[in-house]
């Protein structure tokens, strides 16, 4: 009896002694360093976020480019043909298949952007970005909405190039 009366004042006394731990002075800085690192896991989520959209923003939008670049070469290279008075069916055939890759790829890019505005969208309303973050995103939105402008009227100059050496035949 003695021994089980002294084996429940024991754990009374290690119960009260684990309860003043967690009050000491170094619980609470355990307590606090926990916050600290839950804050800074936040704070780093939000920066990928912000990273992640943005970088495929930009990647969207150099696809975009090298796109114009690659129809301007071949639209040039059509013209400089027509003007030099050369005409060649399968050179022209060639031409005319670049065109249509170019215009699929187009299509393909623009499926990518309303996707990419999805996810994009998603991140921002998980992450409640500040609005110098939501500024930059909208304008990279913008500069890929110009591009493909742009490249759309370097396909529509290239299919005007590509009728006008039809014709030199």
């Amino acid at each position: 009896m003695k021994k089980l009366l002294l084996l429940i004042v024991a754990i009374i006394c290690v119960l009260n002694s684990s309860a003043q731990g967690i009050n000491s002075p170094q619980g609470q800085s355990a307590t606090i360093s926990i916050d600290s690192l839950s804050i800074r896991l936040n704070k780093l989520q939000h920066d990928y976020d912000f990273m992640y959209c943005d970088y495929e923003l930009h990647k969207l939008l150099m696809d975009l480019k090298d796109l114009s670049h690659s129809v301007g070469r071949s639209s040039n290279a059509v013209i400089i043909n027509y003007y030099n008075g050369i005409y060649d069916r399968g050179l022209y055939n060639s031409y005319v298949s670049d065109y249509e890759a170019a215009c699929g790829f187009l299509d393909s890019l623009k499926e990518k952007i309303e996707a990419e505005q999805i996810a994009v969208g998603v991140k921002i309303m998980s992450s409640e970005f500040p609005d110098a973050e939501l500024n930059v995103l909208s304008a990279g939105f913008k500069t890929i909405q110009q591009a493909v402008t742009s490249v759309e009227a370097s396909l529509n100059y290239y299919n005007v190039s590509l009728k006008a050496y039809r014709s030199k035949k």
